[in-house]
């Protein structure tokens, strides 16, 4: 694939985010805090690590927050989208469907290669009545002539 400007911010930031959220500290929402599988490609969005090379979406200390301070907008899955998906999160989209599944659709971008970015995010309910995040994955969608302009994947527009 060709490389773009774009591309290499976006791993020089990566690389920054992943070296400055380092630490050791284990927590429970399937990984250790700081880390990725792709350290190079991990980008913070919100409260959300995405590794844009794979898909995959992680939130460490996520529910560790949801665990220590019992808040109200985790009654829902949406109300934990909103906060998980962070602030700056205007001209977003956010369809709830069934088994505590929130999509989430980032529209407007000022991007010339990236028409459109999607969360699918998976939250379960404890029986405290509270949402926390399980998993996800982030996929985007390209502007016409700049790649797969028909569908949303994690790969990477032109």
């Amino acid at each position: 694939m060709r490389s773009n400007p774009g591309r290499r911010a976006l791993r020089l930031l990566a690389a920054f985010t992943f070296i400055a959220g380092c630490s050791g500290d284990s927590d429970r929402d399937g990984g250790t805090a700081g880390t990725t599988t792709s350290a190079e490609l991990a980008v913070r969005h919100g409260r959300m690590l995405v590794d844009i090379e794979t898909g995959e979406i992680r939130a460490p200390g996520f529910n560790d927050l949801i665990d220590e301070t019992r808040p109200t907008w985790a009654a829902t899955p949406r109300g934990a989208a909103e906060m998980l998906l962070g602030e700056g999160s205007d001209g977003t989209e956010l369809t709830e469907e069934d088994g505590g599944t929130v999509v989430a659709t980032v529209t407007g971008l000022r991007d010339d290669s990236v028409d459109a970015i999607r969360y699918e995010l998976r939250f379960t309910q404890g029986k405290d009545g509270l949402h926390r995040f399980q998993d996800g994955s982030w996929s985007q969608r390209c502007r016409p002539g700049r790649g797969h302009d028909d569908e949303f994947l994690a790969d990477e527009c032109l």
